[in-house]
């Protein structure tokens, strides 16, 4: 481990000499060798985001962040996420246990649920995103003085609903601290790149980027490493798997992406005509439900996309009115969904009336790389109503080296897309034969039916 210069540790000091006055190193756990760690740690924004390599030191220094704060605070709470319970643990678990067993901080260690409990009635809770909603709404109910989210830079579930939603609000009482902690990686357009490239202004986020170069314990590893991947290949520096981990650089692989949308994959309006209508419909809860409408005619080249939405929690009650009250607005003939939940399916069909048919779900991948040549060529257009969409295909991609979409990236709009696609493709020939005529009769059913389900919703608004 290399000694400090003489200009880090006059800097070094000078952080100690101002955290003594301000009275907040009762219980220290900061490392007097660690000058990036110290400074980092000297930084008092509420929003905070951390972009840095591998081994550079980061949940180390969260975990200190975190001991000061429960530590000199009695009564405090944290809360640690990563991508999972298990990631969490292993992450966090053995260093924050080290910490406090070293200084003989009283405490109990209670490790398949996960948290810490000290005698000074703080706790430290570690929990997984990957968790269900209600076991989030119920820990999300508290409220924390420090809360940090590992793993952030590969995260692509709904990131902000879940930072300025659901984490920021349990916040407030406290005046409590939010660090994202992360490294690059290729997942293109994930929050947690918006935020530390300066693009997301809706916190004062205070950004710190390092690499394990400025980690005393891993600096001589570190160097050894990258010397060696270059000198067996000076061309490694080109690959977005070494700017990512190893340059702290965000870098998509484009050659990864599955849907490459352009400027002339999208319209402002859809041309004035007559249509049909197909929605395609992926059901789920956890994960987000999502609603796709196309509309085509079979003298048409163009398949327009003029509607993408999606929202977890829905039931099926939930599922089968919003398909009726999309139904009011688009004359859609036919609804394509998702038939593994075959119970579901005909609980929508007998008990809401709500007709549909089972997507075709074979050979995913070569439909997909079809989907992804009409929006190339152009032959699939995007409206601006449907934009979720877009930036959904923005960040989906391959597994490397695999047929399969990569798991880290959400596809429940890509998925409706293709339900509703494949359907549209296939049934163009036959539409030709149709003469096709509105019909009035039913849209007023459907638009009955929607506000019918509209005053239903305002009614209940008031029973609680």
């Amino acid at each position: 481990m290399r000694e400090l210069t003489a200009n880090e540790s006059r800097r070094l000091q000078a952080i100690l000499e101002e955290l003594k006055k301000r009275g907040e190193l009762r219980a220290d756990f900061r490392d007097p060798t660690f000058v990036k760690q110290a400074d980092v740690l000297g930084d008092k924004s509420r929003a905070q985001a951390w972009q840095c390599t591998r081994r550079a030191g980061k949940s180390t220094t969260w975990a200190k962040k975190c001991l000061t704060r429960i530590v000199n605070n009695p009564n405090s709470k944290a809360l640690y996420l990563a991508l999972t319970l298990d990631s969490a643990r292993g992450i966090l678990w053995d260093m924050i246990e080290q910490e406090l067993d070293t200084r003989k901080i009283p405490h109990k260690a209670h490790k398949q649920p996960g948290y810490f409990e000290l005698t000074n009635g703080s706790s430290l809770k570690l929990f997984g995103v990957d968790a269900t909603y209600r076991e989030m709404k119920r820990i999300l109910g508290q409220k924390f003085s420090e809360v940090g989210i590992d793993e952030a830079g590969s995260m692509t579930i709904d990131m902000k609903t879940l930072v300025y939603q659901m984490i920021w609000p349990t916040l407030s009482d406290l005046e409590g601290s939010l660090t994202l902690l992360g490294t690059a990686e290729n997942i293109p357009r994930t929050f947690f790149e918006d935020v530390t490239m300066g693009k997301d202004k809706t916190l004062p986020w205070s950004i710190h980027k390092w690499t394990a170069y400025e980690n005393p314990y891993m600096v001589r590893q570190w160097t050894k490493t990258i010397d060696e991947f270059i000198q067996n290949d000076p061309q490694v520096v080109n690959t977005s798997w070494f700017k990512t981990h190893y340059l702290n650089l965000w870098c998509a692989d484009d050659d990864l992406l599955i849907v490459r949308t352009r400027d002339y994959s999208f319209t402002q309006e859809l041309p004035k005509r007559e249509w049909f209508y197909v929605m395609g419909v992926d059901l789920g809860f956890n994960d987000a439900s999502a609603f796709i409408v196309l509309a085509y005619h079979p003298d048409e080249k163009f398949i327009y996309v003029v509607h993408a939405s999606k929202s977890k929690e829905m039931d099926f009650t939930d599922v089968a009115n919003q398909i009726k009250i999309l139904k009011q607005k688009f004359p859609v003939y036919q609804v394509v969904v998702d038939g593994a939940n075959k119970q579901g399916i005909e609980e929508m069909k007998k008990r809401h009336s709500v007709q549909m048919i089972n997507a075709e779900k074979q050979d995913k991948a070569t439909f997909l790389r079809m989907i992804a040549d009409d929006v190339t060529q152009g032959h699939l257009k995007i409206l601006p109503e449907a934009s979720a969409l877009a930036d959904e295909w923005a960040q989906l991609q391959w597994k490397k080296d695999t047929q399969d979409e990569d798991a880290r990236c959400e596809n429940h709009l890509s998925d409706a897309a293709l339900y509703s696609w494949k359907f549209t493709v296939n049934n163009k020939v036959i539409t030709r034969e149709i003469k096709w005529t509105p019909d009035e009769e039913l849209l007023n059913q459907f638009r009955k039916e929607a506000e019918q389900e509209q005053q239903r919703q305002s009614e209940q608004r008031f029973l609680f």
